[in-house]
């Protein structure tokens, strides 16, 4: 399911940053991160049973190290919130609906849309570096 998700994912990373293939990327953007969510929640699922199935069978049953159930239900469970947070605030939230214009961050330029800030999540140094950089650019 990983190599799915990210092959998707790198080809949508792809289209978005090719001019001409913008417009055709974006509609499916809600789409991958529904997919994220979805690997996060099996993948916290398969843990979570390989976990029950060492402890009622032992060793035999499934043969796991329970430090690596704990890391991995830890990992998945982590990426679940933070794909969440970034659906809700992408897709759900009254201030997505506003357009957000493409911003350059350390020299890079977001061209897929990634990076994307709200004013107010901003520090005062981070606005301060980057409206700088800006003027360099120019």
């Amino acid at each position: 399911m990983n190599y799915t998700v990210h092959a998707v994912m790198y080809f949508y990373y792809f289209m978005a940053s090719v001019p001409s293939l913008k417009k055709y990327a974006f509609p499916f953007a809600q789409s991958i991160t529904t997919i994220q969510i979805l690997q996060m929640i099996v993948g916290s699922t398969v843990t979570v049973a390989a976990a029950v199935w060492h402890h009622k069978g032992g060793r035999t049953a499934c043969f796991i190290d329970p430090a690596n159930s704990k890391m991995g239900l830890a990992m998945y469970l982590s990426y679940l919130v933070l794909f969440t947070i970034l659906f809700s605030q992408k897709y759900l939230s009254k201030s997505s609906k506003k357009g957000v214009k493409a911003t350059k961050i350390c020299g890079v330029e977001d061209k897929a849309g990634f990076f994307h800030t709200n004013d107010h999540t901003k520090s005062a140094s981070s606005a301060k570096i980057a409206d700088e950089a800006a003027k360099k650019t120019k």
